[in-house]
């Protein structure tokens, strides 16, 4: 009643994220599960008191959710710019993670639960999920929680970590990974204030010491995508990991642009295929479909090294056509006829192909693969 009383004239009431003094039956869960539930000052009396040594070893030997890219109970960021595939990776790596199969080559370990927290377009992610298991296997620990957390509120966050707690209790399995889809929708304050993003921070790693979980948070990136997520410097500040998703027409590039006391790995090239889930249709009768990450071929990974897309591509492989069929020792090829040969192959026509054709002859010209005169393109060494 007291309470309730000062609420009433705008008294906050603190949230505890301990919970009681384990009894006989926790302690019957494990060491491991017991270490969560010890009151925050025994279990910082215990980490004052820790061996060196012992503690050095436990760290040395801690599982990676991702070999080389993702540590155990660490805290990342996974960004990209909208419509980059950024989602549709983290979901990747999610049923990865929760079924203990390998990442694009990379090992996961033994599977484990996976909470998705898809506080943007909920509704589609477990079509995600599913066009995933369709074209690996069944990840049934990867469970999508559609249902928005303020991580920068404490009471939500004290919730969310009660109802893992739950969870837990009921499946009987470790909690792997935590994803916060995406950090804007799931903060209260302002993302470019380093304090509002320090209490944000501070909610994914009461989660993620709570529960000796990872938390990985999707972001979007700034106006330039190379310079990193959006947002206060705080959040680069705290981060274990970082992530960068790029998007060039359907093959996805990923990039380790934070790495913590390891060495970054090189970018992870993938396609993103169009997968028809099976057994369930619209509205309207017509078939659902979604994306999933598969492995990329070779000429998938050349032509994200050459950062071309795939008309710019197309139309170098016309120049170099041309520049064959006349055998021009200068590499040049007749602009008419490279322009009717590209015609031809794009199936352009109309206006659009002229701006079509004229856009993606400059483009290559920039990235120095030819070099145009008014009647001639000159094939370049690339």
């Amino acid at each position: 009643t007291l309470f309730h009383m000062a609420e009433r004239e705008g008294y906050i009431r603190p949230v505890t994220f301990d919970s009681p003094t384990p009894s006989p039956e926790t302690e019957e869960q494990g060491e491991a599960e017991a270490a969560t539930t010890k009151p925050k000052h025994v279990r910082m009396l215990e980490a004052l008191q820790a061996n060196d040594d012992a503690e050095m070893a436990r760290i040395a030997n801690m599982a990676w959710l991702i070999d080389g890219l993702i540590p155990a109970e660490s805290f990342g960021v996974l960004y990209g710019e909208p419509g980059c595939g950024k989602s549709f990776t983290a979901v990747d790596m999610s049923c990865a993670i929760a079924s203990g199969t390998q990442w694009q080559g990379l090992d996961t370990g033994d599977e484990g639960v996976v909470v998705y927290i898809s506080a943007e377009g909920g509704n589609g992610m477990r079509f995600r999920k599913r066009a995933w298991e369709q074209v690996n296997t069944k990840a049934p620990l990867m469970r999508v929680l559609p249902i928005t957390t303020i991580m920068d509120d404490p009471k939500d966050v004290g919730q969310l970590t009660q109802v893992i707690r739950e969870y837990r209790k009921h499946i009987d399995q470790p909690v792997k990974l935590v994803v916060v889809d995406t950090l804007n929708r799931s903060m209260g304050g302002n993302e470019n204030d380093n304090s509002d993003m320090a209490d944000f921070i501070r909610g994914c790693e009461l989660i993620q010491h709570d529960h000796k979980c990872g938390v990985m948070v999707v972001h979007h990136s700034g106006k330039d995508a190379e310079k990193g997520a959006r947002g206060a410097s705080a959040l680069k500040a705290a981060t274990d990991f970082e992530i960068m998703v790029t998007k060039q027409e359907s093959i996805l590039t990923i990039t380790n642009t934070r790495a913590k006391d390891v060495e970054p790995l090189p970018p992870i090239i993938c396609r993103a295929d169009v997968v028809t889930i099976e057994g369930y249709t619209d509205y309207k009768g017509r078939p659902i479909t979604s994306l999933v990450p598969v492995p990329a071929s070779f000429s998938d990974q050349l032509k994200a090294a050459s950062g071309m897309t795939e008309r710019e591509t197309m139309l170098l492989d016309c120049v170099r056509a041309q520049v064959a069929k006349e055998g021009a020792l200068d590499g040049s090829a007749d602009r008419q006829e490279v322009r009717r040969l590209f015609m031809e192959r794009s199936g352009i026509h109309g206006g659009k192909f002229g701006q079509a054709f004229s856009y993606n002859l400059k483009s290559l010209a920039d990235k120095g693969c030819i070099r145009l005169s008014k009647d001639y393109v000159y094939l370049l060494e690339i």
